[in-house]
């Protein structure tokens, strides 16, 4: 026999729906205050082309080639060792890319050299641009990113976190963190997550050199606006099982 019992709503369905009336009883004084009325609001809810102008004032458009995948919550310990003889153990052997070395100096983004290195849970997103691009065009785009969508780039311990609670998802395309590079034979490089049917890699790839079309996928941390609760709704759960190496 079917069970029909009826599920108690989630913390987070009751923290969106609050979220939702919050913003539009502030939006309602708003109007009122400016003469407006109901009508008023009626009317901006059924028209198409005044959402649209509302949501472009509140989130900035995307290139409509351009995917931005949900948010991912996952726990991220800055003081992982990012050394070949420390990471190896994760990924497929021969899989890590051997100039990762304790003595490289990481070089931080401006927007990442006061970041909170405590370890804890962090907020991140996938950001694909379906598009040639360079690393300086992304820095840039998401540095223009307005209220309540703010990012900054990843740094390498939050992509091998990353690798870690989502193993899978390098195997579909690459994942790049640009919120820190090291030098080597002269050349900034970035620390890129990459894969296949077959392998789970953990490379490194020069800053400068342009983003090819299909290509990557960029993991930036979503630093402030949404609470937490909110950002828990869009979550994924962690992978358990075991990995093919």
């Amino acid at each position: 026999m079917e069970n029909t019992a009826r599920r108690p709503i989630s913390h987070e369905v009751m923290s969106a729906l609050d979220l939702s009336g919050r913003f539009f009883g502030a939006l309602a004084v708003s109007v009122v205050s400016r003469g407006g009325s109901l009508e008023d609001l009626r009317r901006a809810i059924e028209d198409r082309e005044t959402l649209e102008k509302m949501t472009d004032l509140i989130a900035p458009r995307i290139q409509s080639e351009d995917m931005v995948l949900p948010f991912f919550r996952l726990p991220v310990d800055y003081r992982v060792s990012l050394d070949l003889r420390d990471l190896q153990a994760d990924f497929t052997p021969g899989g890590v890319s051997r100039v990762f070395s304790r003595s490289h100096e990481w070089h931080y983004q401006a927007v990442c050299k006061h970041m909170d290195r405590t370890a804890g849970e962090r907020t991140m997103r996938l950001w694909h641009y379906d598009r040639k691009t360079t690393s300086a065009k992304v820095l840039k785009e998401l540095k223009s990113l307005r209220e309540p969508y703010v990012y900054r780039p990843a740094t390498p311990w939050e992509l091998y976190a990353f690798s870690r609670a989502y193993p899978d998802l390098q195997r579909e395309f690459w994942i790049v963190a640009l919120g820190a590079h090291f030098m080597w034979r002269g050349q900034p490089c970035v620390a890129v997550l990459q894969g296949d049917e077959r392998q789970r890699l953990f490379e490194h790839y020069l800053l400068n050199h342009p983003w090819s079309k299909k290509m990557p996928v960029f993991v930036c941390l979503h630093t402030r606006g949404l609470g937490r609760r909110l950002m828990s709704a869009f979550a994924r759960p962690v992978s358990t099982r075991e990995e093919k190496r």
